[in-house]
């Protein structure tokens, strides 16, 4: 039924109607363009008459579960193309918008059947994969787990080969993502909006911005910019200074602490009671 499901859907469908084309389709916990992509289980293709013969082998030609998504704009949207997508291959999914907080514990609890979960990526496959697939992780909402798959995993952080550690992300490849405890479906673009003054900006898959490095490149022009205005700004504040002096001076009213100015009776012209001295 999971092999059905996943071929009821077309990735690229799900990219241009729910994310606007801002995302890379794929089927693996790093994109297609990655070094770590595991190119012995490519993207499959969407066949719906053959996840309707599934189906009837399976012999539920009419399945039935809910899915639950957060509330936000493009889970709502993704959920409801997957919907339609999947109606056409004889799935009848419901759908259960739910806030995001309260989906999350819904997850860590077990209590659904499906769900729609965006994760912001890390730059190294294990990031994406250990956590989601290991045997009583954080993360493994599925409640996926093989001993052998631990192994592998265990296997992927011990190695330090880049060449043999890609052969063991192959392995876990071709036994997980034909068991599917998780159906991807595409990689996010991170847009980014910035000033062409600004340099040294790193673009790394976890969506996290580095400010180290930064630089702001003030040009001449800008430069040129600054001086001319503070050469218009320092005559206009000498001139304010001075106009607010003069009627500093000029008002009537308390003239502040200078005690020349005092009127009679007050407290600075009173000398300081003296004791009398003793008889």
């Amino acid at each position: 039924m999971r092999e059905a499901f996943e071929l009821a859907l077309d990735r690229d469908g799900i990219v241009q109607v729910g994310m606007d084309g801002e995302a890379d389709i794929g089927n693996q916990w790093v994109a297609p363009g990655n070094a770590y992509y595991a190119k012995n289980v490519p993207i499959p293709k969407r066949d719906v008459a053959r996840a309707k013969e599934l189906l009837r082998e399976a012999g539920v030609p009419n399945p039935t579960f809910t899915l639950v998504t957060p509330t936000t704009s493009d889970a709502q949207k993704i959920a409801q193309v997957v919907q339609a997508m999947a109606k056409e291959a004889g799935f009848d999914v419901k759908l259960q918008a739910t806030e995001f907080a309260t989906s999350l514990d819904m997850a860590d609890k077990g209590q659904f059947e499906a769900y729609v979960l965006a994760w912001s990526g890390r730059a190294d496959p294990d990031g994406n994969l250990f956590s989601f697939d290991g045997c009583k992780q954080p993360l493994n909402y599925a409640g996926y787990c093989k001993p052998e798959v631990d192994e592998l995993l265990n296997r992927s952080r011990t190695t330090l080969d880049p060449a043999e550690r890609k052969k063991v992300f192959e392995q876990i490849a071709a036994i997980v993502l034909k068991d599917r405890p998780v159906v991807y479906l595409f990689h996010r673009h991170w847009l980014w909006a910035h000033t062409a003054k600004l340099s040294g900006l790193r673009m790394i898959p976890d969506g996290l911005v580095r400010v180290q490095g930064l630089r702001m490149n003030l040009g001449v022009g800008v430069l040129n910019y600054l001086v001319q205005r503070l050469a218009t700004l320092v005559p206009t504040l000498f001139f304010v200074s001075i106009l607010i002096f003069g009627l500093q001076q000029l008002l009537p009213g308390d003239s502040g602490a200078d005690p020349r100015r005092r009127g009679p009776g007050s407290d600075s012209d009173r000398a300081p009671a003296r004791e009398a001295p003793p008889r």
